[in-house]
């Protein structure tokens, strides 16, 4: 009987050995889809930073354009400025040669006090400036039981009222010029360095023409103005015809608006003591105290106040003392006149005695 044979049974061996083809391409498929996803992976991430670096450079252009029409816009502006000055100016310059060859009525003058203190006396005039934006602050400087002068803001809520109700007290009436401060970045509208000649001019008229019974000028701040030689003898020019005098505050030690007034002969004279500076009034009252001693000294002293409270009690309290001290309160003109007439009387004396004169202002 024939044996059938037994098929073989492959061996593992064998079957392992057929199978490396398949797990060769396997694990080459499997090292291709990780290749093709590090490569669609980096080939993303270059895409996110090119799309950032677009970005970042449509900024920085759009910026870049942003500051060429912001520096445009500025150059157009700077440019009507200077145009609209120079129109100003031109304008200003035709009316100044128009007013020249127009005759203008004369500005009237304002007498001032005739009285003279005594050449022996010692005097102490006060001015309060900065009156006219409070009544009640401006009432009470007008209530003060002496002889004081107020220095009135032009412009200003109450500056024609009080002014009008000042010489039934016993005050005289300044105008307190606004101009032009160094440092202040804001301090209101007034003369200014830059305003053309008969813009200046015009300015300061209207100012006067603004307060009732002013006989008087001084200066409100104006260390940036004050200094400038030339725009101080264009403005003195303005006081002769009316018969105003002035007086330098001395808001800067290089003031040149005294030495412009002493050359046309306006009466004039320079602040020596401020006495508000603090208003603690234990430093106004010692800043008092220096306003007496320059008075028995020099025989004459002009102070400036504030009507803050603090320096209206102080006055209110010491004004009995000074009268018992023996110090007469004056008006600015009657120290004035006590100063021109002393003057010549010192004149006189020179004359007789041969000793060199002195000048009177």
């Amino acid at each position: 009987m024939v044996q059938k044979r037994r098929k073989k049974k492959p061996s593992r061996k064998l079957l392992s050995r057929k199978n490396l083809p398949i797990l060769g391409v396997t694990v080459l498929f499997c090292i291709g889809i990780m290749a093709g996803a590090f490569s669609l992976d980096h080939i993303y991430q270059r895409h996110i930073e090119n799309a950032r670096l677009a970005q970042a450079e449509q900024a920085a252009a759009e910026r870049a354009q942003a500051t060429l029409a912001q520096k445009k816009s500025r150059f157009i502006e700077l440019k009507k400025q200077r145009e609209k000055q120079a129109a100003q100016q031109l304008a200003a310059t035709q009316k100044h040669k128009k007013a020249k060859a127009t005759p203008k009525e004369a500005p009237k003058k304002v007498a001032f006090s005739s009285y003279i203190p005594a050449a022996s006396s010692q005097i102490v005039a006060i001015v309060i400036d900065d009156i006219g934006y409070q009544r009640q602050e401006g009432e009470r400087t007008l209530a003060l039981p002496a002889k004081l002068t107020v220095a009135v803001l032009p412009f200003t809520p109450f500056a024609k009222s009080l002014a009008k109700q000042a010489p039934a007290a016993g005050k005289e009436v300044m105008l307190h010029a606004p101009m032009e401060p160094k440092k202040l970045s804001y301090w209101g509208d007034g003369l200014k360095a830059s305003m053309p000649e008969q813009a200046l001019r015009e300015s300061f008229n209207s100012m006067i023409n603004d307060i009732p019974n002013l006989v008087g000028i001084n200066n409100h701040m104006g260390s940036g103005l004050t200094e400038n030689a030339e725009i101080m003898a264009w403005l003195m020019a303005e006081l002769p015809a009316r018969g105003l005098y002035f007086i330098d505050s001395r808001t800067t030690a290089a003031s040149a608006a005294y030495d412009a007034a002493k050359k046309l002969g306006i009466p004039t004279y320079e602040r020596d003591i401020f006495l508000d500076h603090s208003r603690k009034p234990k430093d106004i009252s010692r800043q008092l105290d220096k306003l007496v001693q320059t008075a028995q000294k020099n025989g004459m002293a002009l102070g400036i106040g504030h009507p803050y409270p603090e320096t209206l009690q102080v006055l209110e309290q010491r004004i009995p003392q000074l009268h018992a001290q023996g110090i007469e309160l004056v008006t600015v003109s009657e120290l004035l006149n006590a100063r021109a007439n002393r003057v010549q009387l010192a004149l006189q004396t020179n004359k007789h005695s041969g000793t060199p004169k002195t000048s009177v202002f």
